[in-house]
C-alpha cells in the first residue's frame, strides 16, 4: 500500500487520506476486486481478479509509480492503473508513506521486499 498519511498510535475513526494498495477486496462476493484505491473518500475498484489465491499460496505484489500516477500487480492478475492516477499529496504533500498490511487475523509472511526510490 502507498498512502497519503500515516497514523501512529492513533485511533481515527473516519477514514482519511488517499491510498492505492495492491490487494484484492470483496474476496466473497462473486466479482472480486483485483487491487483498489480511495481518493476524496471514495473506494474505487482495479476491476475483477481472474485469479483469487488461498491460504499457503505466494504471491508476488507491486506497486510502480509512473507519471500518471501508480501501477498495482497482485499474483497473476492484469496490472490495474487505470483509475490510480491520482497524486497522493491531498494530506500530506512532502511523503508518500509506503507498507504492508493484512486484515481479519491474517498469518503472513513478507519474503524478499524491495524498496527502490527514484
Amino acid at each position: 500500500m502507498v498512502r497519503d498519511d500515516i497514523y501512529l498510535d492513533t485511533v481515527v475513526n473516519d477514514t482519511l487520506g488517499d491510498y492505492v494498495a495492491a490487494g484484492q477486496l470483496q474476496l466473497s462476493s462473486a466479482s472480486p476486486w483485483n487491487c483498489f484505491a480511495r481518493k476524496n473518500g471514495q473506494l474505487t475498484s482495479g476491476g475483477t481478479a481472474s485469479r483469487v489465491y488461498k491460504a499457503g499460496e505466494t504471491v508476488h505484489v507491486e506497486i510502480r509509480k509512473g507519471p500518471d500516477g501508480y501501477t498495482c500487480v497482485f499474483g497473476d492478475n492484469a496490472p490495474v492503473s487505470a483509475g490510480f492516477d491520482f497524486p497522493l499529496t491531498a494530506i500530506d504533500s512532502d511523503h508518500v508513506y509506503v507498507g504492508m498490511f493484512v486484515a481479519r487475523s491474517a498469518d503472513v509472511t513478507f519474503k524478499n521486499v524491495n524498496l527502490v526510490y527514484q
